[in-house]
């Protein structure tokens, strides 16, 4: 099965600020906050 590419994918994670660090800091994406979520969610973009 071929795909034409990556929409989103959804992570649960224990530790927020560690895991914005690793994404944002090692892995270099842009993350960007999202209030609304309970314990300071955000996401990261890629490419677009």
């Amino acid at each position: 099965m071929e795909t034409p590419g990556l929409n989103h994918v959804i992570l649960t994670v224990t530790d927020t600020a560690r895991s914005r660090a690793f994404y944002g800091g090692v892995l270099g994406l842009e993350t960007i906050d999202m209030p609304d979520i309970p314990g300071g969610g955000f996401f990261c973009t890629v490419g677009g």
